[in-house]
């Protein structure tokens, strides 16, 4: 009888994305393990210095981490959910295609009749880009020559020029923002 997988998650439950990523694994697990996990809340941060502790595993499944390297180093094997950073040999990685969640987000609110739009983004970040271009080709495809833009220099910064587009903006207003913050 073979040896049941003893497997490492970095990923974070403090978001809803998290959380179904946590939840799609186990459901995975569920369906054709039996698999071992080991949940380390604050991520490779917390296991930087050893190598060997990384070692004790099967695989690694992680989010997005600057410190991918030390998972390479090690040897483990290593799939990454991607929030869009650039994909590296040695690593698998899932990511999510921004093109096709704008468009997603844009049928719905086409769907519903609605006839102003507006994307909320961050400046910058690729993954923003991605989905502001789906909801704007969508919107187009819809028969809409426009959607309003509003790209944040940094996350939680610029609340009040956000504020005061907003109140600019025409209603109904049917808005995406790019992610949960």
């Amino acid at each position: 009888m073979s040896k049941e997988p003893h497997i490492l998650v970095l990923i974070e439950s403090s978001r809803e994305s998290g959380r179904q990523l946590i939840s799609g694994i186990a459901d995975y697990a569920r369906h054709f393990g039996p698999w071992r996990f080991h949940w380390e809340l604050a991520g490779v941060s917390s296991i930087q210095s050893s190598r060997a502790f990384l070692q004790s595993f099967d695989g690694v499944l992680c989010r997005d981490v600057a410190q991918i390297e030390l998972l390479l180093d090690a040897g483990v094997p290593a799939v990454t959910f991607s929030y869009g950073q650039h994909q590296r040999t040695g690593v698998g990685w899932v990511s999510v295609d921004g093109d096709a969640l704008g468009q997603v987000v844009a049928d719905h609110f086409l769907e519903r009749g609605l006839r102003h739009f507006a994307f909320c983004g961050l400046a910058g970040a690729p993954w923003s880009q991605e989905r502001e271009t789906g909801f704007c080709q969508a919107v187009k495809n819809g028969g809409y020559d426009s959607v309003d833009v509003f790209n944040l220099q940094r996350i939680g910064e610029g609340v009040e020029e956000l504020a005061q587009w907003l109140r600019s903006l025409p209603r109904p207003l049917a808005v995406m923002s790019a992610n949960d913050e």
